[in-house]
Protein backbone atom coordinates (compact mmCIF):
# COMPACT_ATOMS: atom_id res chain seq x y z
CA UNK A 1 0.00 0.00 0.00
CA UNK A 2 0.81 3.78 -0.39
CA UNK A 3 1.67 4.08 3.15
CA UNK A 4 3.99 1.41 3.45
CA UNK A 5 6.29 2.30 0.30
CA UNK A 6 6.44 5.45 2.18
CA UNK A 7 7.67 3.98 5.23
CA UNK A 8 10.25 2.61 3.12
CA UNK A 9 11.11 5.40 1.56
CA UNK A 10 11.66 7.29 5.19
CA UNK A 11 13.60 4.48 6.21
CA UNK A 12 16.22 4.06 3.31
CA UNK A 13 16.26 8.33 3.93
CA UNK A 14 17.06 7.90 7.65
CA UNK A 15 19.63 5.35 6.67
CA UNK A 16 21.45 7.55 4.00
CA UNK A 17 24.61 8.97 4.86
CA UNK A 18 23.77 12.08 2.36
CA UNK A 19 20.54 13.25 3.35
CA UNK A 20 19.78 14.78 6.78
CA UNK A 21 16.43 13.90 8.30
CA UNK A 22 14.31 16.32 11.30
CA UNK A 23 11.69 14.40 12.57
CA UNK A 24 8.70 16.95 14.35
CA UNK A 25 6.18 15.79 16.98
CA UNK A 26 3.43 17.87 15.99
CA UNK A 27 1.29 16.34 19.29
CA UNK A 28 -2.01 18.24 19.53
CA UNK A 29 -3.16 21.56 18.75
CA UNK A 30 -3.89 24.13 20.65
CA UNK A 31 -7.08 25.93 21.99
CA UNK A 32 -6.38 28.83 19.76
CA UNK A 33 -5.76 26.46 17.09
CA UNK A 34 -8.81 24.08 17.52
CA UNK A 35 -10.62 27.55 16.72
CA UNK A 36 -9.05 28.45 13.74
CA UNK A 37 -9.39 24.64 12.38
CA UNK A 38 -13.46 24.92 13.72
CA UNK A 39 -13.75 28.50 12.36
CA UNK A 40 -12.66 27.40 8.64
CA UNK A 41 -14.47 24.50 8.68
CA UNK A 42 -17.25 25.91 9.62
CA UNK A 43 -16.80 29.38 7.44
CA UNK A 44 -17.73 31.51 10.64
CA UNK A 45 -15.51 34.18 12.59
CA UNK A 46 -13.57 32.79 15.70
CA UNK A 47 -15.35 35.03 17.87
CA UNK A 48 -18.68 32.69 16.82
CA UNK A 49 -16.98 29.28 17.43
CA UNK A 50 -14.99 30.58 20.52
CA UNK A 51 -17.64 28.56 23.09
CA UNK A 52 -18.08 25.34 21.18
CA UNK A 53 -14.38 25.05 20.48
CA UNK A 54 -13.70 24.93 23.85
CA UNK A 55 -15.86 21.95 24.51
CA UNK A 56 -14.64 20.01 21.22
CA UNK A 57 -11.09 20.91 22.26
CA UNK A 58 -11.32 19.42 25.89
CA UNK A 59 -13.44 16.18 24.63
CA UNK A 60 -11.16 15.53 21.88
CA UNK A 61 -8.35 16.57 23.90
CA UNK A 62 -6.54 18.77 21.03
CA UNK A 63 -6.14 16.23 18.33
CA UNK A 64 -6.40 17.25 15.14
CA UNK A 65 -7.82 14.18 14.06
CA UNK A 66 -10.62 13.31 16.78
CA UNK A 67 -12.13 17.36 16.36
CA UNK A 68 -13.23 16.55 12.95
CA UNK A 69 -14.66 12.96 14.14
CA UNK A 70 -16.55 14.74 16.53
CA UNK A 71 -17.47 17.27 14.47
CA UNK A 72 -19.08 14.62 12.33
CA UNK A 73 -20.61 12.89 15.52
CA UNK A 74 -22.10 16.40 16.15
CA UNK A 75 -24.01 16.55 12.29
CA UNK A 76 -24.75 13.31 12.36
CA UNK A 77 -26.85 13.34 15.52
CA UNK A 78 -28.26 16.55 14.68
CA UNK A 79 -26.20 18.55 17.74
CA UNK A 80 -24.51 20.74 14.65
CA UNK A 81 -26.91 21.66 12.01
CA UNK A 82 -27.10 24.07 8.72
CA UNK A 83 -29.49 27.22 8.77
CA UNK A 84 -30.57 27.56 5.41
CA UNK A 85 -32.63 30.60 6.65
CA UNK A 86 -29.31 32.19 8.38
CA UNK A 87 -27.26 30.59 6.17
CA UNK A 88 -24.71 29.58 8.88
CA UNK A 89 -24.17 26.56 11.07
CA UNK A 90 -25.88 26.26 14.69
CA UNK A 91 -25.32 23.86 17.21
CA UNK A 92 -26.53 24.10 21.32
CA UNK A 93 -23.56 24.02 23.15
CA UNK A 94 -25.21 22.86 26.62
CA UNK A 95 -26.49 19.54 24.38
CA UNK A 96 -22.93 19.21 22.82
CA UNK A 97 -21.40 19.56 26.54
CA UNK A 98 -23.84 16.40 27.40
CA UNK A 99 -22.78 14.58 24.20
CA UNK A 100 -20.23 11.85 24.68
CA UNK A 101 -18.08 10.88 21.75
CA UNK A 102 -16.58 8.02 23.43
CA UNK A 103 -18.89 5.07 22.09
CA UNK A 104 -19.09 6.82 18.08
CA UNK A 105 -15.69 7.67 18.17
CA UNK A 106 -14.82 3.93 20.12
CA UNK A 107 -16.64 2.76 16.47
CA UNK A 108 -14.95 4.84 14.03
CA UNK A 109 -11.51 4.30 15.30
CA UNK A 110 -11.94 0.15 15.75
CA UNK A 111 -13.16 0.79 11.61
CA UNK A 112 -9.79 2.67 11.20
CA UNK A 113 -7.55 0.28 12.87
CA UNK A 114 -9.21 -2.58 10.98
CA UNK A 115 -8.60 -0.75 7.60
CA UNK A 116 -4.65 -1.07 7.88
CA UNK A 117 -2.74 -4.27 7.12
CA UNK A 118 -2.94 -7.19 9.05
CA UNK A 119 0.77 -6.53 10.34
CA UNK A 120 0.30 -2.74 11.27
CA UNK A 121 -2.32 -4.14 13.05
CA UNK A 122 -0.03 -6.42 15.10
CA UNK A 123 2.15 -4.05 15.99
CA UNK A 124 -0.31 -1.88 17.37
CA UNK A 125 -1.71 -4.25 19.21
CA UNK A 126 1.56 -5.17 20.95
CA UNK A 127 1.62 -1.72 21.49
CA UNK A 128 -1.20 -1.92 23.51
CA UNK A 129 -0.54 -4.12 25.66
CA UNK A 130 2.20 -1.89 27.25
CA UNK A 131 -1.06 0.52 27.67
CA UNK A 132 -0.66 4.10 26.67
CA UNK A 133 3.09 4.38 26.13
CA UNK A 134 6.05 2.65 25.29
CA UNK A 135 9.92 3.05 24.93
CA UNK A 136 10.97 2.08 21.54
CA UNK A 137 13.95 0.18 23.07
CA UNK A 138 11.29 -2.08 25.13
CA UNK A 139 9.96 -2.80 21.50
CA UNK A 140 13.31 -4.04 20.29
CA UNK A 141 13.17 -6.09 23.34
CA UNK A 142 9.96 -7.96 21.73
CA UNK A 143 11.46 -8.70 18.77
CA UNK A 144 13.40 -11.93 17.68
CA UNK A 145 16.19 -10.54 15.49
CA UNK A 146 16.99 -6.61 13.73
CA UNK A 147 14.40 -7.79 10.76
CA UNK A 148 11.74 -8.00 12.70
CA UNK A 149 12.07 -5.00 14.61
CA UNK A 150 12.63 -2.96 11.58
CA UNK A 151 9.66 -4.55 10.04
CA UNK A 152 7.72 -3.39 13.27
CA UNK A 153 9.07 -0.17 12.97
CA UNK A 154 7.71 0.23 9.57
CA UNK A 155 4.68 -0.73 10.31
CA UNK A 156 4.61 1.60 13.53
CA UNK A 157 5.61 4.74 10.87
CA UNK A 158 2.34 3.65 9.08
CA UNK A 159 -0.02 4.11 11.75
CA UNK A 160 1.52 6.96 13.04
CA UNK A 161 0.84 8.86 9.17
CA UNK A 162 -2.43 7.59 10.10
CA UNK A 163 -2.60 9.70 13.48
CA UNK A 164 -3.16 6.01 15.62
CA UNK A 165 -0.04 6.29 16.93
CA UNK A 166 2.66 9.66 18.10
CA UNK A 167 6.58 9.62 18.99
CA UNK A 168 6.77 11.33 21.98
CA UNK A 169 10.62 11.66 22.00
CA UNK A 170 11.67 7.64 22.57
CA UNK A 171 8.25 6.42 23.15
CA UNK A 172 5.43 4.96 21.47
CA UNK A 173 2.36 6.56 22.59
CA UNK A 174 -1.41 6.26 21.55
CA UNK A 175 -3.09 9.86 21.00
CA UNK A 176 -5.96 8.93 23.26
CA UNK A 177 -7.11 6.26 24.85
CA UNK A 178 -10.01 5.21 22.81
CA UNK A 179 -7.10 4.24 19.85
CA UNK A 180 -5.34 2.14 22.72
CA UNK A 181 -8.45 0.29 23.48
CA UNK A 182 -9.56 -0.08 19.69
CA UNK A 183 -5.85 -2.03 19.29
CA UNK A 184 -6.06 -3.63 22.33
CA UNK A 185 -9.74 -4.95 22.00
CA UNK A 186 -8.47 -6.73 18.34
CA UNK A 187 -7.56 -9.66 20.74
CA UNK A 188 -10.03 -12.09 21.70
CA UNK A 189 -9.81 -13.20 25.70
CA UNK A 190 -8.06 -16.25 25.20
CA UNK A 191 -5.04 -14.60 23.28
CA UNK A 192 -4.72 -12.06 25.93
CA UNK A 193 -2.62 -13.92 28.21
CA UNK A 194 -0.67 -15.94 25.83
CA UNK A 195 0.34 -12.79 24.13
CA UNK A 196 1.72 -11.20 27.28
CA UNK A 197 3.15 -14.09 28.01
CA UNK A 198 5.29 -14.61 25.03
CA UNK A 199 5.93 -11.01 25.22
CA UNK A 200 7.78 -11.33 28.16
CA UNK A 201 9.18 -14.17 27.66
CA UNK A 202 11.09 -12.50 24.44
CA UNK A 203 12.21 -9.83 26.93
CA UNK A 204 13.47 -11.69 29.39
CA UNK A 205 15.07 -13.54 26.72
CA UNK A 206 16.55 -10.56 25.02
CA UNK A 207 17.70 -9.19 28.79
CA UNK A 208 19.89 -11.92 29.08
Amino acid sequence: CSNEKLSHLLEALKNSTTVHITTLNLGGISLEGTNRMIANMLKLPIRLTRPLCEVVHRKARGNPLFVRMFLSVLFEEHALTYSLKEKRWLWDIDDIRQTSMDEELALILSQKVSRMSQDVQQALTLVSCFGMRVEGDVLRMTSRDEDEFSKMSRCLESAIQENLLEMDGKYYAFPHDLVQQAAYERLLDEEVLSLHFNVGLQILKNAS
